[in-house]
């Protein structure tokens, strides 16, 4: 059975809901109009606007979101029961490529820990409401260098920003520095599924990724990081987005059955 697309009909998510439901050939509803008893399986945009509910309620769904590579509205990802692909498996390099990416040498040196958090409703919909505490206090029991947080705000529908939410009292005292600046003298980066992770691996930073369907090191061996194989990982996540036209027409969904 092919997933019922959710759709909100208005903002961003209607032109991507639309190309998915064309190219899989698959009827699209108001998200408000969601039974799963007639719709088991699902596909939508992001987990605001009653998606995460619907997810939750779902026995499959596909999450569509901006993609890992390229800019940010012209790429799209769409991951099955997760929010982010796993970056494993064996893909060619021909789709990485076109991207241009420079990988510097891995890095050995750097004072901070940089951390980035996930969004309030994606820790919702993720259930880790208390990543930001719980990493921190993980962080503490195997190193004393300094925890460096990099947030960014989310943005109103004109365009200005919102406040940052409250830091929990255990992240109150930590220095809040933008990603670019705190990146070069980093020791490494700590985030669940932040894009942020793909810059740092670029610069040669190492990461630590926390997401289930995306183990990447782990803060107990924080003095010790994995240096991964990055054109391996990479080629992954090129082949696991696409653009609204490939969404359009029908190749993503093709290329998520493992037809490529």
């Amino acid at each position: 059975m092919k997933p019922v697309v959710l759709c909100t009909f208005s903002g961003r998510n209607v032109p991507l809901a639309r190309a998915f439901s064309a190219g899989c050939n698959s009827k699209i509803i108001d998200v408000k109009d969601y039974n799963p008893e007639v719709w088991p399986k699902v596909a939508s945009y992001g987990v605001l606007r009653g998606t995460a509910e619907c997810f939750k309620q779902a026995e499959d769904y596909w999450y569509m979101d901006h993609g890992y590579l390229g800019g940010s509205e012209d790429y799209w990802r769409v991951t099955k029961n997760n929010v982010i692909h796993s970056g494993r498996g064996q893909y060619p390099t021909d789709r990485l490529k076109k991207f241009g990416l420079e990988f510097k040498p891995w890095k050995n040196t750097g004072k901070y820990i940089i951390l980035s958090p996930p969004s309030a409703p994606q820790r919702k919909f993720l259930e880790i409401e208390n990543w930001l505490e719980e990493t921190i206090i993980n962080i503490r029991k195997h190193t004393d260098r300094e925890i460096i947080q990099s947030r960014k705000p989310l943005k109103h529908k004109n365009g200005k920003p919102k406040k940052l939410e409250t830091l929990p009292e255990i992240a109150q005292s930590l220095r809040v520095i933008p990603f670019g600046e705190a990146i070069h003298d980093a020791w490494t980066v700590i985030t669940d599924h932040s894009r942020v992770m793909n810059d740092a691996m670029c610069l040669g930073v190492p990461v630590v990724c926390t997401n289930k369907n995306r183990k990447i090191g782990s803060i107990e061996n924080i003095e010790s990081p994995e240096y991964i194989d990055r054109e391996a990982f990479f080629a992954a996540l090129s082949y696991n987005q696409w653009t609204l036209e490939e969404i359009r027409s029908g190749q993503a969904w093709r290329e998520l059955n493992g037809k490529r």
